[in-house]
């Protein structure tokens, strides 16, 4: 028995692909279309995911939070971070931190000359607010306030709606002290609207000096939560960074934007699920444009591959050159759709893709949702897209190795 030499069937294979070209062409526009649409949807799915992070971490939570353990399922105002001034010491001499904020958190009923509502206060120290979200950013009218002025008060504009009082305007708010729990009242003068595109911050919150806030809940220098800015996003949620052991000897709880925002850690999950259902599809859709396209070939060629048994080729020759076929057509699909679906990835982190009337979680989302560009997308995912050619090529590959000269020769 002979068998065909390895670059000869890789010379037959190559020159198979153009006995019938409106065939091939079908079957790589398929394995192109493909490609280009798994690329598309990676790069969406994980610039989706960013701009998540990004809204949820910059609006006002921070990419990372310190406070009392207890203080999270209690919110009890007597649970103050412990030990602040190491914790501070702490946070400033690490160098994956560029940036923090104290806060305090005050519930109370906040006042006007027209109306009195429930409200969440903040206690922020203005100058370094700025570093870890977006309240600066968000101002809408008035002055950003600085910690010279004498008990500003910055209002989410629907806020202001609802008690109907505009820049310059007193309020009041109205709270209980820590540890005694009796009212305590202060007045203040609203010195600027914010507009953060999320309905919970822009429906009940309001920003005072932390200062204020400690002289009105009676707290001293104490202080309910530090908010954190790392260097980078996934430092955030790292738990074997070495300031996360040493808070922890301090008695405090740190946690990374993972932890304050499971749905978000959930969605993120569903998104790596996504991606497999799209590969599983397009698994499915290519290995039945390969099938249909081998085994019309194998059909066509049925005396051929009779001839070649009868002169003593070996049935794995044959079967290799049918592989080496549809590898051919996988790879020139394969760097069609690169070509294809890398330009759409690079056009959309370019323009992005606006989801203006779309919301997450309150949030409008203000920004495009742009795609992300990893080497993945131009590696292992189109590798990926190869081998799925490669393996729906292997029925007809042993279908064609199976036929022997006197059925080939009956079909001519």
């Amino acid at each position: 028995m002979n068998s065909i030499p390895i670059s000869k069937s890789i010379h037959l294979a190559w020159r198979n692909i153009g006995r019938n070209p409106r065939r091939s062409l079908l079957t790589l526009l398929v394995i192109s279309v493909g490609t280009a649409s798994l690329l598309l949807a990676h790069g969406f799915i994980l610039g989706t995911e960013q701009l998540m992070i990004k809204m949820s971490t910059e609006l006002f939570a921070g990419q990372a939070q310190i406070h009392h353990p207890e203080f999270k399922d209690n919110a009890e105002i007597e649970f103050t971070v412990p030990n602040l001034s190491k914790t501070i010491s702490a946070i400033e001499s690490d160098p994956n931190i560029d940036g923090y904020s104290k806060r305090v958190l005050v519930s109370g009923m906040i006042a006007s000359a027209h109306d009195s509502i429930v409200i969440q206060v903040y206690g922020v120290d203005f100058a370094n607010e700025p570093k870890v979200s977006r309240l600066k950013r968000a101002i809408s009218s008035g002055k950003y306030p600085s910690n010279s002025m004498e008990r500003p008060i910055v209002l989410g504009y629907k806020v202001a709606e609802q008690l109907q009082v505009s820049l310059g305007d007193k309020v009041v708010i109205t709270s209980a002290e820590a540890f005694s729990g009796e009212l305590s009242q202060d007045m203040f003068r609203v010195a600027a609207l914010t507009n953060f595109h999320s309905r919970p911050m822009d429906n009940g919150v309001g920003f005072i000096k932390i200062q204020s806030a400690q002289k009105l809940l009676k707290l001293k220098d104490e202080v309910h939560q530090v908010s954190l800015h790392f260097k980078t996003i996934d430092l955030a949620a790292n738990k074997d960074l070495d300031i996360r052991r040493t808070l922890e000897q301090y008695g405090v709880l740190a946690e990374g934007w993972d932890e304050l925002f499971p749905s978000l850690t959930a969605m993120m999950e569903m998104n790596k699920v996504s991606i497999s259902i799209i590969i599983a599809i397009l698994f499915a859709l290519i290995s039945l444009s390969i099938l249909n396209t081998t085994f019309m070939s194998i059909f066509e060629r049925m005396f051929e591959f009779g001839v070649l048994k009868a002169l003593g080729t070996k049935s794995f020759s044959l079967g290799l050159m049918v592989v080496l076929e549809c590898f051919f057509i996988g790879l020139l699909g394969v760097i069609l759709g690169i070509i294809t679906g890398g330009g759409l990835v690079f056009w959309f982190n370019y323009r992005g893709i606006v989801f203006s009337d779309f919301e997450y979680n309150g949030m409008s989302m203000v920004e495009p949702i742009k795609t992300i560009i990893s080497i993945d997308q131009f590696t292992t995912l189109p590798l990926l897209m190869l081998f799925m050619c490669v393996i729906a090529s292997i029925y007809p590959a042993f279908h064609a190795a199976g036929i022997s000269p006197s059925q080939a020769m009956s079909k001519k």
